[in-house]
């Protein structure tokens, strides 16, 4: 029995949709990271794909840091959040890469534990043997060196897929649709028809009548700017801890060390706020003590949106008012019980909920979509795309009774 049998047989609310039909026409909303790796991944796929991004350009929102950085997500343990965000490290890795070796700007990352409890879980975490050989080494007062982790440059991925993909930018999709295909309508009435849509906006991936029961939530995030030539020393990989301080870069032709990032939940204000900065020195301090006193230059301010489990929702979307007459019973428990397989809503999908980890999780999370539309067999494990699934949430609020 494979993979699929077993989820349609015993979890049928999780089963794989049916493949859609190669060249078919897929409409993806949002040209962030997670957008623009799924709609990649489709179109070697050998579907026909338009990305629809309300910017003048696309990864101008969450994904628009001028830096960022893959760091490795640690945890002790096999639950889901370690074992996907492992797995999607090493996809991430490969797929930069692939895409061009230049893309990373600065090789090496140390993680600091900022408790002591943490020092010993770096112990454990090394004694597991889980990473790939010399992908993690121990580092002086507990801390752990990662050496070909680091920073890579979003503009320039930007620009290497912008090239490959079709999208267009400036178009405000408001409204979905659905009769025999779906028809998307943007802020000034005009419409656009796709066979399929993949909903990948961040915070807006809510905003519509099929996505609003899902538990997406805005996180406010700002880092701040800092001019390497006024200290005496600058670390040379990226540091993390509470917190993370990444090496000088040149951003518009000036070198700049950056440092952040804060994390206010609900928040949807973009301006720029002192106590911010001042939040992402002092954490930056305890990194590299050099940078107190240093002068700020500057700073970026984004939404990410975040799941209740901090994981992200990554696969078709599921008819919410369907679900709950079909899975009614399941706070009865599901044994002795046939269950309707998933109501889900017909060529609707979604990528989104990548949080601070975009860049980590967007290839493998692009690669997964393109596997569940196409048919093909699935680069992540049957029980880690469970955990992904959209409907998860709706799951489990049935079998609580709620």
């Amino acid at each position: 029995m494979t993979d699929k049998d077993r989820t349609s047989q015993t979890r049928p609310w999780y089963r794989r949709p049916s493949p859609l039909t190669k060249g078919c026409h897929i409409a993806l909303i949002g040209g962030g990271i997670a957008g623009l790796c799924t709609a990649l991944a489709l179109q070697k796929a050998g579907y026909r794909v338009t990305v629809f991004d309300r910017e003048p350009h696309p990864m101008a929102q969450a994904s628009g840091n001028p830096v960022g950085i893959l760091d490795p997500y640690l945890v002790l343990g096999q639950g889901a959040d370690g074992a996907f965000y492992h797995q999607a490290l090493i996809h991430a890795l490969a797929f930069y890469a692939a895409l061009d070796p230049d893309i990373m700007v600065t090789q090496g990352l140390t993680k600091f534990p900022v408790s002591p409890p943490d020092k010993q879980k770096f112990q454990k975490i090394i004694a597991q043997e889980t990473w790939p050989q010399d992908f993690m080494r121990a580092a002086p007062e507990g801390r752990l060196d990662f050496p070909i982790c680091g920073a890579l440059s979003p503009p320039k991925i930007r620009d290497i897929l912008s090239d490959r993909l079709s999208i267009r930018c400036g178009i405000t999709i408001s409204q979905l649709d659905h009769d025999r295909h779906w028809t998307l309508t943007d802020s000034d009435q005009t419409q656009y028809e796709a066979d399929a849509i993949i909903i990948c906006g961040g915070p807006a991936s809510r905003h519509f009548v099929q996505t609003q029961h899902l538990p997406l939530e805005p996180v406010r995030g700002q880092i701040t700017y800092l001019d390497p030539e006024k200290m005496a020393d600058v670390p040379s990989q990226v540091l993390c801890g509470r917190g993370y301080l990444i090496p000088p870069v040149e951003v518009e032709d000036r070198m700049i060390m950056i440092t952040g990032a804060s994390f206010d939940r609900k928040e949807i204000s973009l301006d720029i706020r002192d106590s911010d900065h001042q939040e992402n020195m002092a954490n930056a301090a305890s990194l590299w003590p050099l940078v107190e006193g240093q002068t700020i230059i500057g700073g970026r301010c984004a939404l990410r949106a975040y799941s209740p489990d901090h994981l992200p929702l990554c696969g078709p979307l599921p008819d919410a008012g369907q679900y709950q007459t079909a899975y009614n019973q399941l706070k009865h428990g599901p044994r002795h019980q046939e269950f309707d397989p998933a109501p889900y809503q017909p060529g609707l999908y979604m990528v989104s909920g990548l949080g601070a980890r975009g860049f980590m999780s967007a290839p493998l999370l692009g690669d997964m979509m393109s596997s569940l539309i196409s048919g093909a067999p699935l680069p992540l494990s049957t029980p880690l795309y469970e955990s992904l699934h959209p409907a998860r949430f709706l799951i489990r609020n049935l079998i609580r009774g709620l």
